[in-house]
């Protein structure tokens, strides 16, 4: 599988294809690199997910092949690592003194006690006003291009059957993934030139 950078289609708008599943209120963080391991059988640099990954080449060898071949993609990160997968934000929800809320709940006074706590447990002065933030509950799964409704279909399949087999871990105090959406994304970047350097700009001093 090879690497690519952001800007990936030559003679077009630079762009990525992002299989994106949300499963909030858990923060993706914490299980983003092993959901994606198990759906498309690859892994980044860091190795996480590995074993998952190779679950999935046994369980459906064809779909993961396709992904290797035609389909997946990885990206570096800020560090130069690259990845198959990053956490991504989600609609809906907003986080406040590190807990994931729905919007429904923004305005609450719940949320700014709860945010006065957090601040006097780190020893700083609460903030003025309520400080919102986005809610990253959604894993983004790195694609070359938009496979297939019969590719989606198994990869969307094996999303489902995640929660149950990876089981949680301590950040989920005992309580399963809940898939709350699935949906394919194309990020396009747009190019404008806001001046000219070179030749030099007329009037500019010699």
């Amino acid at each position: 599988m090879p690497t690519q950078e952001f800007f990936n289609r030559p003679g077009s708008s630079p762009q990525r294809v992002l299989f994106v599943v949300d499963s909030p209120p858990f923060y993706s963080g914490n299980y983003e690199r092993a959901m994606t391991a198990y759906v498309t059988g690859l892994v980044g640099d860091c190795g996480v997910g590995g074993d998952l990954a190779e679950l999935a080449r046994e369980e459906d060898p064809e779909l993961c092949h396709e992904l290797y071949q035609r389909f997946g993609s990885n990206y570096p990160d800020e560090g130069g690592v690259c990845r198959t997968c990053t956490i991504y934000p989600t609609p809906g929800y907003f986080s406040s003194a590190g807990t994931i809320y729905p919007d429904s709940e923004w305005g609450k006074p719940h949320i700014r006690r709860a945010q006065v706590k957090q601040a006097r447990k780190e020893g700083l002065a609460p903030f003025k006003e309520v400080m919102r933030f986005a809610a990253y509950c959604s894993t983004a799964m790195f694609l070359r291009d938009v496979p297939p409704p019969e590719i989606l279909e198994r990869m969307s399949q094996r999303v489902l059957a995640f929660p149950k087999v990876f089981g949680g871990g301590w950040w989920s105090d005992g309580e399963e993934l809940t898939i709350t959406g699935i949906r394919v994304l194309r990020e396009i970047v747009i190019a404008e030139q806001v001046t000219t350097c070179f030749p030099a700009l007329p009037g500019a001093a010699g």
